[in-house]
């Protein structure tokens, strides 16, 4: 990855923070969203936004339908943001599943720790 798809990946995540969290009139949008990382195509063309969502499995994909609804609008915000872009990269909304994963390993490292002591 180059300086500038990683500049733009960063830039990208504070300015979906701030669409999600300020600019979308959407009820169904909780105030506990985060846009965890944004990974940006080498051709600026597509971006992955991975967001977390603190609640339920249920509420999580909840969310998550509701921004991939939203994509125009999202898109449209970023233009603004982003108006010396050519092309403004098409965002996929990805659930980041970073948390999960990472307890996941605890556990399993803690059991091994556990059957190594007995």
């Amino acid at each position: 990855m180059n300086k500038r798809v990683g500049r733009l990946g960063s830039e990208m995540r504070k300015s979906l923070a701030n669409i999600i969290s300020s600019r979308m009139a959407d009820p169904r949008v909780s105030s506990m969203v985060s846009v965890m990382a944004v990974e940006v195509a080498a051709d600026l063309r597509t971006a992955k936004a991975y967001i977390g969502v603190f609640g339920s499995a249920e509420e999580r994909e909840g969310m998550l339908g509701v921004l991939r609804a939203s994509g125009s609008f999202v898109k449209r915000e970023l233009a603004k943001d982003f108006s010396r872009l050519k092309f403004v990269p098409e965002v996929s909304f990805h659930l980041d599943t970073t948390m999960e994963n990472a307890t996941k390993i605890d556990s399993i490292l803690e059991e091994i720790k556990n059957e190594e002591n007995q």
